[in-house]
């Protein structure tokens, strides 16, 4: 098992969420949903196990607080395709507190670097 290691950056709220017409919950009934274009199947799999895998780690195992979800019960995971290798960001929908719901956004070119 590889686990990869993804540096985020933290920007200001996003106009809208990246277009998404397909949707992969986790296989192991953890709290988050990878969103894609049609025919990302296989890597929204694939960020879905690696996510599965690094919530086990830091948040089960861990103990680190779960993401705060928008209302749906759900973190959420993007494909955004304007990003390019290398880039990737979270933000939130705005709003003020300590606790604010957010999303990730990563590129479609993020399937050459995860494992299986």
């Amino acid at each position: 098992m590889r686990l990869g290691v993804i540096l985020l950056t933290a920007t200001t709220a996003l106009a809208q969420r990246p277009p998404s017409a397909v949707t992969v919950a986790s296989s192991r009934g953890f709290a988050f949903q990878v969103h894609g274009p049609t025919g990302s199947e296989a890597l929204l799999a694939k960020i879905r196990d690696a996510t599965d895998r690094a919530w086990q780690a830091e948040i089960v195992d861990g103990g680190w607080a779960a993401p705060v979800d928008d209302g749906d019960g759900n973190f959420d995971i993007y494909i955004d395709e304007t990003l390019e290798m290398g880039e990737a960001y979270t933000t939130d929908d705005g709003g003020s507190g300590k606790s604010l719901p957010s999303y990730m956004g990563l590129p479609s070119q993020l399937s050459s670097t995860l494992g299986s």
